[in-house]
């Protein structure tokens, strides 16, 4: 059995990774965006969160991690679970006037907190984390192989 572990705002589910997608959904419905692969959705990044839940039908959940770091603020993708390098995502970040853009391979991950540190990312301090601009994240998270 691989166990997955999440821990957040009261939560302690410790259980396979396979169980961890039904236990969201019905204990934590509101917490999550729905989605679906190879399609672009909108992530709001309210002011000070760290984390946005993904669910996708495929039974995976994801989490859209930022790490508001001394310099500069990162986001990723994080997978729960033991499917390493099966997804790809895409983020980006940005105004009217200019974006970043950023591709990589989800992170899997059998354990997870709140504030857990980010490695790598969608890096920069001006449109992670500033409280004048109402930041948003476009992700696309791809099976891999199917980008």
């Amino acid at each position: 059995m691989n166990l997955v572990i999440v821990l957040f705002a009261g939560c302690g589910f410790d259980g396979s990774y396979k169980d961890l997608y039904l236990h969201f959904a019905c204990k934590h419905p509101a917490s999550a965006t729905r989605f679906m692969f190879d399609s672009s959705f909108s992530v709001h990044m309210g002011a000070n969160m760290k984390y946005k839940f993904l669910q996708e039908d495929d039974h995976t959940l994801f989490i859209l991690n930022y790490g508001v770091q001394t310099f500069p603020n990162v986001a990723n993708i994080i997978c729960m679970g033991c499917l390493q390098n099966k997804y790809s995502y895409e983020l980006e970040a940005g105004g009217v006037h200019s974006s970043l853009k950023f591709n990589s391979l989800a992170q899997s991950l059998p354990k997870w907190t709140v504030g857990l540190p980010v490695k790598s990312g969608l890096e920069d301090q001006n449109f992670i984390n500033n409280s004048s601009w109402d930041p948003k994240i476009q992700v696309c998270i791809c099976r891999k192989g199917e980008e």
